[in-house]
């Protein structure tokens, strides 16, 4: 899983769309390498008859991440289908090649959290909270920067919550409701969800602990701390 966290951190996210066809190639080889190791340590067969909840969440985890990289070819004939001509690198062709892979990467963190809920269900728990975070990242990332319309950031006017901000919204208010809700995941995604949000929803959240929980909890995590 170290591998998969490094192509996760070297792919695409919040504040990177979009990727040259140098730095997929780089996460797409670790994300290749963590779904060869996970096929070794399982016995080349798929994994145990009945593998844990946990195996099958790694596999899930790895296999899912695999749907939002590319080998470096079939990146560049992505971005040659966006682009605005020639061999596809250029800026117009990435984003639109990255936002193909974000959207199958959605739908299949769709699924895992659809799985994990109901395997929590079964057993009386509630879901992961690195779950409904890294899917609150996926269903984020192919929208970065144009969840709200421009009108809404900091209005005082009610302006309509986007259908697909608000299943995110929810999903992320409940999730830091629960007592694994002191999450740095979590709260991160809160805010980059909330940032550009009509002020009644901002003054809602910084009345919540999910904001100030990332500057006493992980005060010297830079990045998170917003």
């Amino acid at each position: 899983m170290a591998h998969w966290a490094a192509a996760f951190c070297l792919g695409i996210n919040y504040n990177k769309p979009s990727l040259t066809s140098q730095e997929m190639e780089v996460a797409h080889a670790r994300a290749t390498l963590a779904a060869q190791l996970l096929l070794v340590s399982s016995g080349g067969d798929g994994g145990e008859d009945s593998p844990s909840h946990a195996a099958r969440m790694r596999s899930c985890l790895v296999h899912a991440l695999l749907a939002r990289l590319s080998s470096a070819r079939d990146y560049l004939d992505l971005c040659a289908k966006h682009s605005g001509g020639g061999d596809g690198k250029d800026a117009a062709g990435e984003k639109g090649a990255c936002a193909v892979l974000g959207q199958a990467y959605a739908q299949a963190m769709c699924r895992i959290l659809e799985e994990e809920k109901r395997d929590a269900a079964l057993v009386g728990r509630s879901p992961s909270a690195e779950i409904v975070a890294l899917w609150a990242e996926a269903m984020l990332t192919p929208k970065a920067w144009t969840l709200w319309p421009a009108e809404a950031a900091m209005s005082t006017i009610d302006v309509p919550v986007p259908l697909e901000v608000s299943e995110v919204l929810t999903e992320l208010e409940t999730a830091l409701r629960r007592p694994s809700g002191r999450h740095p995941g979590l709260c991160h995604f809160y805010a980059h969800l909330l940032e550009a949000a009509p002020k009644r929803l901002v003054c809602a959240a910084a009345a919540s602990d999910a904001l100030s929980a990332l500057r006493s909890q992980w005060p010297c995590v830079g990045h998170l701390v917003h």
